[in-house]
């Protein structure tokens, strides 16, 4: 979950607890809180008598957590201490998954795409073109 870095520390949690505690009221008998992806592999690699396979995959996501949250994520949700629903990826072909995993990290806002940019900077001076300027 994306935090605001001038926000003080446990807003999110504190806002996860207080929805937490009001979805009884609401008729909210389950709350997702958002997607940990590879939780499995984190866990069962941390743990001791993990393989050396599992550690070194362990070792790939955490090195890749510097620029996603893949363990930020995990770590964070499970201070919940959630019921882990594992997710799967069904795709009618292999060609497809390169369009398919860019599109899922969209969704999980692992990359953001921002729409492009005009050619000219008319933000800057405050005019539009075609826009007569103010003068004095």
């Amino acid at each position: 979950m994306r935090r605001d870095r001038l926000a003080d520390p446990g807003l999110n949690e504190l806002l996860i607890v207080k929805a937490l505690q009001a979805a009884p009221d609401l008729g909210v008998t389950r709350v997702s809180l958002n997607f940990a992806m590879f939780r499995s592999a984190l866990a069962r690699g941390e743990r001791l008598g993990a393989g050396p396979v599992l550690r070194a995959w362990r070792g790939i996501l955490v090195l890749l957590s510097r620029w996603l949250q893949i363990e930020s994520l995990y770590k964070f949700n499970a201070k919940f201490r959630p019921i882990w629903e594992p997710r799967f990826l069904v795709y009618p072909t292999a060609r497809d998954l390169p369009r398919i995993g860019v599109s899922a990290l969209q969704a999980e806002a692992f990359l953001t795409l921002g729409l492009p940019r005009p050619p000219f900077a008319w933000g800057r001076s405050g005019m539009m073109p075609g826009k007569p300027g103010r003068s004095g």
